[in-house]
């Protein structure tokens, strides 16, 4: 599984310089957290997931939509939706 900024702004219809204007930080910087991808800590990938209005689970491909990696340990996370 692998965050996909770049899929989930343009399935939201945010250009990555909107992204940027959004979160306040330089177009570099959006580069740098794509670049990063599931090693951006969880806070990053919020913050991000709120600037494109989806949720963070939205930003992780290749898999089970309940499940990601922790950007810190690279474990496996399933999220129950109950």
């Amino acid at each position: 599984m692998k965050v996909d900024i770049k899929t989930a702004a343009k399935k939201h219809g945010v250009t990555l310089v909107e992204l940027s204007e959004r979160l306040g930080v330089t177009r570099q910087a959006v580069h740098y957290y794509i670049e990063q991808g599931d090693k951006n800590p969880l806070a990053q990938l919020a913050r991000i997931a709120g600037a494109i209005g989806c949720s963070v689970s939205e930003l992780f491909t290749e898999g089970d939509e309940n499940a990601f990696r922790c950007p810190h340990c690279g474990g496996r996370i399933v999220v129950d939706k109950e």
